[in-house]
Protein backbone atom coordinates (compact mmCIF):
# COMPACT_ATOMS: atom_id res chain seq x y z
CA UNK A 1 0.00 0.00 0.00
CA UNK A 2 2.50 2.09 1.07
CA UNK A 3 4.80 1.50 -2.18
CA UNK A 4 1.63 1.95 -4.04
CA UNK A 5 0.55 5.62 -2.82
CA UNK A 6 4.24 6.65 -3.55
CA UNK A 7 4.55 5.39 -6.97
CA UNK A 8 0.86 7.12 -7.73
CA UNK A 9 2.13 10.66 -6.18
CA UNK A 10 5.56 10.62 -7.88
CA UNK A 11 3.44 9.54 -11.49
CA UNK A 12 0.96 12.32 -10.83
CA UNK A 13 3.38 15.15 -10.15
CA UNK A 14 5.29 13.91 -13.38
CA UNK A 15 4.24 17.08 -15.26
CA UNK A 16 5.61 19.06 -12.93
CA UNK A 17 8.60 17.84 -12.26
CA UNK A 18 9.36 17.46 -16.00
CA UNK A 19 8.50 20.94 -16.75
CA UNK A 20 11.04 22.48 -13.55
CA UNK A 21 13.58 19.61 -15.12
CA UNK A 22 13.02 21.41 -18.83
CA UNK A 23 13.24 24.68 -17.68
CA UNK A 24 16.43 23.85 -15.82
CA UNK A 25 18.44 22.28 -18.81
CA UNK A 26 17.10 25.44 -21.11
CA UNK A 27 18.49 27.60 -18.31
CA UNK A 28 21.75 25.68 -17.85
CA UNK A 29 22.00 25.26 -21.52
CA UNK A 30 21.72 29.09 -22.09
CA UNK A 31 24.07 30.27 -18.97
CA UNK A 32 27.19 27.82 -20.86
CA UNK A 33 26.87 29.32 -24.17
CA UNK A 34 26.92 32.69 -22.76
CA UNK A 35 29.52 32.18 -20.78
CA UNK A 36 31.73 30.42 -23.37
CA UNK A 37 30.92 33.45 -25.58
CA UNK A 38 31.90 36.21 -23.15
CA UNK A 39 35.40 34.38 -22.31
CA UNK A 40 36.01 33.86 -26.01
CA UNK A 41 35.06 37.40 -26.69
CA UNK A 42 37.24 38.46 -24.06
CA UNK A 43 40.08 36.34 -25.73
CA UNK A 44 39.57 37.90 -28.36
CA UNK A 45 39.37 41.21 -26.99
CA UNK A 46 42.94 40.91 -25.54
CA UNK A 47 44.11 39.73 -28.25
CA UNK A 48 43.72 42.49 -30.17
CA UNK A 49 44.55 44.94 -28.00
CA UNK A 50 48.12 42.76 -27.65
CA UNK A 51 48.41 42.95 -31.61
CA UNK A 52 47.85 46.94 -31.46
CA UNK A 53 44.35 47.45 -31.42
CA UNK A 54 41.75 46.98 -34.19
CA UNK A 55 43.13 46.11 -37.76
CA UNK A 56 42.97 49.46 -39.90
CA UNK A 57 44.47 47.86 -43.20
CA UNK A 58 40.48 46.84 -44.05
CA UNK A 59 39.42 50.50 -44.26
CA UNK A 60 36.54 49.69 -42.63
CA UNK A 61 34.85 53.01 -39.80
CA UNK A 62 35.26 51.48 -36.08
CA UNK A 63 31.77 51.01 -35.92
CA UNK A 64 31.68 48.43 -38.65
CA UNK A 65 34.19 46.19 -37.41
CA UNK A 66 32.25 46.41 -33.51
CA UNK A 67 29.10 45.37 -35.49
CA UNK A 68 30.96 42.66 -37.63
CA UNK A 69 32.31 41.52 -34.05
CA UNK A 70 29.12 41.72 -32.15
CA UNK A 71 27.11 39.46 -34.72
CA UNK A 72 30.34 37.05 -34.88
CA UNK A 73 30.12 36.64 -31.48
CA UNK A 74 26.45 36.61 -31.75
CA UNK A 75 26.76 33.41 -34.35
CA UNK A 76 29.22 31.83 -31.69
CA UNK A 77 26.54 31.88 -28.87
CA UNK A 78 24.09 30.56 -31.06
CA UNK A 79 26.51 27.57 -32.14
CA UNK A 80 27.15 26.80 -28.77
CA UNK A 81 24.05 27.11 -27.54
CA UNK A 82 23.01 24.16 -30.47
CA UNK A 83 26.00 22.18 -29.37
CA UNK A 84 25.47 22.68 -25.89
CA UNK A 85 21.93 21.72 -26.21
CA UNK A 86 21.92 18.86 -28.24
CA UNK A 87 24.95 16.35 -26.71
CA UNK A 88 24.53 16.61 -22.86
CA UNK A 89 20.60 15.87 -23.10
CA UNK A 90 21.43 12.13 -22.61
CA UNK A 91 23.55 12.67 -19.59
CA UNK A 92 21.41 15.42 -18.37
CA UNK A 93 18.51 13.28 -17.96
CA UNK A 94 19.88 10.33 -16.69
CA UNK A 95 21.49 12.78 -13.96
CA UNK A 96 18.52 14.18 -12.95
CA UNK A 97 16.65 10.85 -12.74
CA UNK A 98 19.46 10.03 -10.17
CA UNK A 99 18.18 13.12 -8.61
CA UNK A 100 14.57 12.50 -8.28
CA UNK A 101 15.09 8.87 -7.14
CA UNK A 102 17.79 9.47 -4.91
CA UNK A 103 16.60 13.07 -3.50
CA UNK A 104 20.20 14.73 -3.92
CA UNK A 105 20.61 18.01 -2.87
CA UNK A 106 24.62 18.11 -2.63
CA UNK A 107 26.00 21.29 -4.74
CA UNK A 108 28.67 19.21 -5.58
CA UNK A 109 26.58 16.31 -7.22
CA UNK A 110 25.23 19.45 -9.82
CA UNK A 111 28.68 20.91 -10.60
CA UNK A 112 30.35 17.55 -10.44
CA UNK A 113 27.41 16.20 -12.91
CA UNK A 114 27.92 19.27 -15.36
CA UNK A 115 31.67 19.31 -15.10
CA UNK A 116 32.03 15.35 -16.07
CA UNK A 117 29.91 16.14 -18.79
CA UNK A 118 31.50 19.21 -20.02
CA UNK A 119 34.49 16.90 -20.30
CA UNK A 120 33.24 14.43 -22.47
CA UNK A 121 31.87 17.26 -24.15
CA UNK A 122 35.44 18.36 -25.01
CA UNK A 123 36.10 14.96 -26.84
CA UNK A 124 33.29 16.00 -29.32
CA UNK A 125 34.30 19.52 -29.72
CA UNK A 126 37.97 17.88 -30.37
CA UNK A 127 36.67 15.83 -32.56
CA UNK A 128 34.85 18.60 -34.42
CA UNK A 129 38.51 19.63 -36.92
CA UNK A 130 38.20 15.98 -38.45
CA UNK A 131 35.28 17.02 -40.11
CA UNK A 132 36.34 19.77 -41.80
CA UNK A 133 36.08 22.90 -39.14
CA UNK A 134 39.41 23.82 -37.55
CA UNK A 135 39.40 25.77 -34.44
CA UNK A 136 42.65 25.25 -33.13
CA UNK A 137 46.37 25.99 -34.52
CA UNK A 138 47.98 23.46 -36.97
CA UNK A 139 50.53 21.09 -35.41
CA UNK A 140 48.88 20.60 -31.86
CA UNK A 141 47.96 16.81 -30.97
CA UNK A 142 44.50 15.60 -30.12
CA UNK A 143 45.84 15.67 -25.94
CA UNK A 144 47.22 18.79 -26.33
CA UNK A 145 43.52 20.31 -27.97
CA UNK A 146 41.90 18.73 -25.22
CA UNK A 147 44.25 19.97 -22.55
CA UNK A 148 43.91 23.53 -24.01
CA UNK A 149 40.26 23.73 -23.94
CA UNK A 150 39.57 21.36 -20.89
CA UNK A 151 39.12 24.08 -18.75
CA UNK A 152 36.98 26.39 -20.59
CA UNK A 153 34.93 23.41 -21.00
CA UNK A 154 35.00 22.64 -17.29
CA UNK A 155 34.31 26.33 -16.22
CA UNK A 156 31.21 26.22 -18.39
CA UNK A 157 29.85 22.98 -17.31
CA UNK A 158 30.30 23.63 -13.96
CA UNK A 159 28.40 26.61 -13.96
CA UNK A 160 26.03 25.59 -15.60
CA UNK A 161 25.60 22.13 -12.74
CA UNK A 162 25.20 25.11 -10.38
CA UNK A 163 22.54 26.92 -11.75
CA UNK A 164 20.48 23.50 -12.60
CA UNK A 165 20.56 23.13 -9.01
CA UNK A 166 19.93 26.68 -7.98
CA UNK A 167 17.26 26.48 -10.66
CA UNK A 168 15.57 22.79 -9.13
CA UNK A 169 16.57 22.80 -5.30
CA UNK A 170 15.19 25.84 -3.36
Amino acid sequence: MLFTTQVQSHIEDFPAQFERSTMAYLLAVTTASFVYTIILAGSDIISMISAGGLENSTMYAHHSRLIFFSVMKGVTFIAAWMFVFILPLVPYSLGITIVRNFRITRCLFFVGGGALTAALLCFVYIAIPNLGINFHETGLTSAQKYLTDLPLFLLCGSIAGFVTRRYLIK
